[in-house]
């Protein structure tokens, strides 16, 4: 057995470990901990701990105070551009490869701070969405001589405009591209052009243009791009390229390697779908998204029948009218889509009927995930859901607003067929505490790690259930919002040891009292969360005080405790 002891002598010359070995340990440990605990063991360990790859993600809210998540790299921050400044002149983040700034109000000086580091050269990827960063720092980012190694670029939200979108496409600096996601960025017709000529674009595999006016123009260019030939991945949600638009990328002989299109709220219509179902170049599509294009009769046909589709894998015909009679009954019954392994049909007009469909399908026997959110199947279809021996291979269903109510929850508790659930989602059904008792109580459910049981009515006694639960022990993941658990029920939670492998706990809108800070703060259980949020309930100014200054606070990733008191925002 090897042992070994910490010495405040930084120089002596007999380490106990081999760099060799202290790298193998390191390979290990994650980010935070090689900067808060290896890099100050000794000088031998902040050498080799210099030499791993770090992935680091610092995500800002105004409203809290999160500097003890820089406490460990740089000085104590309060705006975006010393963020940047802090990373970027700081000599323990040298072999940074993966790093995430979203939402932290960076503006032009904090992009300089990054676009001029030295220490930031071995970047691969680059996350900077929701920000403040307009053309003229995707210039600086453009220019950099320092991020040549960047694979991954996200600037998602930020308005760069057109000419944002030129300054990438003409940059040599980025030509090392696989991933680009210019969603929401105004770039436009124009900014598509830019990036679809581009000769430095032509390493990209993954392409995100959602959210900005690109028209069927922009599709076009897209299409004819001889530079785009890689792309495996194409999103274009909300892009309004319509029918038209849609043609002319099914079309595309540059599109051959997609296998995933995400073609969402662009008013398609039956004749794009047309398209995308007889194209010779989208055969090889795995996954296909076209959820809000109001799809309805022969667009269910043309993708149950398609030759060119049978590799799909994923479906998302969200927000369509296929309901519960010819639409559903064409993939139902369909010899294509059988290698289906998600469907998603949320917001479908289906009923119980169509539940009924759904779940004797001997297609779909191949699904893990089932997403029938805001739809009417209630009780009688999530009966004949639980029943079906088809849906056994399901670890997600997604049943949100369905009206199953306590007998809904009493089918699932006693299904034989869903014992592979990890992740279950039962917002706004009325099943109560009653519901409440018979999930906690269902052996079917011992592998759940996830599950979401918001604005269901439930009190502190359904939330007894759930703590008192040893089937329910391996949730990491746990949604009680709109409810009424009180603070007796936060009480529950915190004392329970089945609770202690959460790490995301959402209590929004729980009736929640001051008294709840300190059950939360004090509880032994939550060495796991990362995640608390515990806005707009009445925990008052000292209760938020309490939190805030927390040893808990230091260990998550995420706080919320917005409108907990009448002077917050």
């Amino acid at each position: 057995m090897i042992t070994t002891k910490l010495c405040n002598n930084n120089d002596r010359e007999d380490p106990i470990f081999l760099d060799d070995m202290i790298y193998e340990i390191l390979q290990f440990l994650d980010t935070k901990t090689i900067l808060q605990i290896c890099m100050k063991i000794s000088r031998q360990w902040r050498q080799v701990s210099l030499k791993i790859r770090l992935s680091l993600s610092f995500y800002w809210d105004q409203d809290e105070d999160n500097s003890y998540l820089l406490s460990f790299v740089c000085k104590t921050v309060h705006d975006g551009s010393k963020l940047a400044q802090s990373i970027a002149t700081s000599e323990n983040l040298q072999n940074v490869t993966w790093l995430d700034l979203s939402h932290n109000e960076i503006d032009l000086t904090g992009v300089e701070y990054i676009a001029n580091s030295g220490n930031l050269r071995n970047l691969a990827s680059l996350t900077l969405k929701f920000n403040f960063i307009s053309s003229t720092g995707v210039e600086l980012i453009s220019n950099s001589e320092f991020l040549q190694n960047l694979t991954l670029l996200n600037l998602a939200s930020n308005t760069i405009g057109s000419e944002g979108a030129k300054f990438i496409s003409t940059s040599e600096s980025l030509k090392n591209l696989t991933s680009l996601n210019l969603s929401f960025t105004e770039i436009g017709i124009n900014g598509t052009e830019y990036i679809a000529n581009s000769d430095h674009m032509k390493n990209l595999t993954f392409l995100d243009l959602s959210g900005n006016e690109i028209g069927s123009e922009g599709a076009k260019y897209i299409a004819n791009s001889q530079h785009l030939r890689k792309l495996t991945s194409l999103v274009l949600d909300s892009c309004n390229i319509g029918c038209e638009g849609t043609i002319y990328l099914s079309n595309s002989p540059n599109l051959e390697d997609l296998t995933s299109l995400d073609l969402g709220y662009n008013d398609i219509g039956i004749a794009g779908v047309e398209s995308i179902s007889k194209s010779i170049y989208l055969k090889n599509l795995t996954s296909l998204l076209l959820s809000s294009n109001e799809l309805e009769g022969a667009a269910f046909e043309y993708i149950a029948n398609s030759e060119r589709l049978r590799n799909l894998t994923k479906l998302d015909i969200s927000f369509t009218k296929i309901g519960s009679t010819t639409g559903i009954r064409h993939l139902v019954n369909s010899e294509i889509l059988q290698k289906l392994v998600s469907l998603i049909l949320s917001y479908s007009e289906i009923d119980s009927e169509g539940a009924k469909l759904i779940a004797n399908s001997e297609k779909f026997k191949n699904l893990t995930v089932l997403d029938l959110m805001e739809n009417y199947i209630e009780a009688e279809g999530t009966k004949f859901i639980a029943n079906s021996h088809h849906m056994k291979n399901l670890t997600l269903l997604d049943l949100w607003s369905n009206r199953i109510g306590i007998e809904g929850a009493k089918f699932i508790a006693n299904s034989e067929n869903l014992n592979q659930l990890t992740s279950l989602i039962l917002y706004d059904n009325e099943i109560g505490s009653e519901g409440t008792l018979l999930l906690a109580n269902s052996k079917t459910l011992k592998n759940l790690r996830y599950l979401d049981l918001s604005s269901n009515e439930i009190c502190s006694k359904g939330v007894s259930y759930i703590s008192q639960s040893n089937i329910l022990k391996k949730l990491t993941f746990l949604d009680l919002s709109f409810n009424e658990i009180g603070s007796e029920g936060v009480e529950l939670i915190a004392n329970s040891h089945n609770m202690k492998n959460l790490m995301t706990l959402n209590l929004y809108s729980s009736r929640i009292g001051p008294k709840a800070a300190k059950f939360i703060t004090s509880s032994e259980n939550f060495e796991n969360l990362r995640y608390l949020d515990l806005s707009s309930n009445t925990i008052g100014k000292e209760g938020v005080d309490i939190i805030s200054n927390s040893a808990l606070a230091k260990q998550l990733v995420f706080l919320d405790l917005s409108e907990n008191t009448n002077n917050q925002k």
